[in-house]
């Protein structure tokens, strides 16, 4: 997929996983991911802004990226509210700890495009109470296939930092 036909600001979530992306334009997409942070042991958040046309692999999925609309946003948004809706959020997720339950992709969108801090798939699982941490073992939605990835997040890191720099 080189080409988006959803609204800037409309919340996607890939096809095959319960990761969700943030549309830019028709070719942009920006999200949170977990990456492994060997330093500290654990999964920490970073954000990342991808090309469609020019990315090979989305870095969630090591694939081609397909996509499902899950929320259009109710008000038109541009570019830059887009990026001063970013600029806020950024430092309250990037270098986080990811947490399947507290603290991940859809909490990220949807506090970016609502306002309101949220996880649909989240929220199911806390329902479990005390077993929702070992679900999320199982189930970590939003993170990179392994620490090793294929798929080096630096690039698409750098594109969002480029992105929230350039006059819109």
């Amino acid at each position: 997929m080189d080409t988006l036909n959803y609204s800037t600001g409309s919340i996607i979530q890939l096809d095959g996983v319960k990761h969700c992306d943030i549309v830019l334009d028709t070719h942009r997409v920006v999200g949170l991911i977990a990456s492994q942070d060997e330093s500290r042991n654990k999964k920490t958040c970073k954000l990342f802004l991808a090309d469609l046309r020019a990315m090979p692999l989305h870095p969630v999925t090591e694939k081609p990226a397909s996509y499902t609309l899950i929320h259009q946003p109710i008000y038109p948004i541009d570019i830059s509210q887009m990026k001063e809706r970013l600029q806020k959020l950024r430092p309250k997720y990037e270098g986080t700890e990811y947490n399947i339950i507290q603290n991940n992709c859809q909490h990220f969108a949807w506090e970016l495009i609502t306002g309101e801090r949220k996880s649909p798939d989240a929220d199911k699982w806390k329902m479990l109470g005390p077993f929702s941490n070992a679900v999320g073992a199982i189930r970590d939605f939003g993170s990179t296939n392994s620490s090793e990835s294929l798929v080096n997040i630096n690039p698409f890191r750098e594109n969002l930092a480029l992105f929230l720099m350039t006059p819109s």
